[in-house]
């Protein structure tokens, strides 16, 4: 699901920038930007419990 939201955020920047259309190309970002809100949170709280799980034992 991940993947297919970069992709889309990324063939919509792409498309816009081509175009020379700002709202297009600011849909693409927009893709990308909310994806990095949804997930990043949850990577880093994953990749804090893995450490302390490794360090804890």
């Amino acid at each position: 699901m991940t993947l297919i939201v970069l992709i889309m955020g990324l063939i919509v920047y792409f498309i816009g920038s081509t175009k020379k259309n700002l709202t297009i190309k600011g849909m693409g970002i927009g893709f990308i930007l909310a994806l990095c809100f949804l997930k990043i949170p949850n990577f880093i709280e994953g990749f804090i419990q893995g450490v302390t799980k490794g360090f804890m034992g």
